[in-house]
This record gives C-alpha cells, sequence and structure tokens, in this order.
C-alpha cells in the first residue's frame, strides 16, 4: 500500500484480517490496535511535506515482493498515465505496480480525474481497477475501459 491522505484508514480498517500489509508510509503504525494483519514499513527516506517513505531502499524493498493487491493513490489519472507529486514516490509507486501479480487498484479525488499532474507512476493499462468520489462522464468510462480499467465510486 503507498503512503496518501487515506491509507492510513485504509490499513486500520484492515488490521483484524489475517493479511500482510508492506507500505511506505512512515504514519501507518501510529495508533494502530494490535490485529492480525502484519504492517511492515519498507525503509527509506522520509519525503518532506508527506509521510511517504521514498529513495533506492524503499523501492528496492519492493522489488523484493510480489503482492497479491496492490492499493496506489495518485495525484492524477487519464486514459494514458498515472501520475504522482514527486519523482522519488513515482518509482517507488511503479515497483509496486510492477511486482503485484494480482489487483492493482487506484484511487483518487474526482477532480484529479483526467489531469496528469507531477511525475509518470506508469502507464493506465497497468492498473486494474479505478475507485473516485466522483462519478465518471460517459467519455472517461468508454478511456478507462478501453485501457481495462473498472471504475467504483467511493
Amino acid at each position: 500500500m503507498g503512503a496518501g491522505r487515506w491509507s492510513k484508514e485504509l490499513i486500520h480498517a484492515v488490521a483484524d484480517f489475517d493479511l500482510t500489509i508492506v507500505t511506505n508510509d512512515h504514519s501507518a503504525l501510529i495508533d494502530l490496535k494490535p490485529g492480525r494483519a502484519i504492517v511492515c514499513l519498507c525503509g527509506g527516506e522520509v519525503e518532506s511535506n508527506s509521510t511517504a517513505l521514498v529513495g533506492d531502499i524503499a523501492t528496492l524493498a519492493f522489488s523484493k515482493y510480489t503482492a497479491d493487491l496492490c492499493l496506489i493513490e495518485a495525484s492524477g489519472i487519464d486514459s494514458h498515465e498515472i501520475t504522482t507529486t514527486t519523482l522519488s514516490e513515482s518509482f517507488v509507486y511503479r515497483t509496486m505496480l510492477q511486482h503485484t501479480q494480482g489487483e492493482k487498484i487506484i484511487y483518487t479525488e474526482g477532480e484529479n480525474i483526467g489531469h496528469v499532474r507531477g511525475f509518470m507512476i506508469d502507464r493506465t493499462f497497468m492498473a486494474n481497477r479505478l475507485f473516485s468520489n466522483r462519478q465518471l462522464t460517459e467519455i472517461e468510462t468508454a478511456q478507462f475501459s478501453s485501457q481495462g480499467l473498472q471504475f467504483s465510486l467511493l
């Protein structure tokens, strides 16, 4: 799971399930109640103005795993690419996507759909599902569907 506005809450919400979560969100362990989940931090450098661990150590850590599920919060997405605000975070997220054999989920605020800002994480067809808090237009639905991306409203 990537670092983002909602990652800590998502990690806390699934902490009672029997699973292992690897994240680059260093705030994930704050106030985490004991549960069945094992939560691992990837290590790395703390990115300024965020809760993300980034850099070579973080990227290397994610390259050592093969995940069944990947959850990443994006700062932008269109029918061609998925983006994030910093270059260092884009390397970590790309590695996470490339080392996931199961579902690859992108979530973002509605105003980020159709706008790519910052740095490319990967091409849109690398993800399987998009979650957002606003409904897609018919054109957006067709564009994302053509890339194999399914949409769900939060």
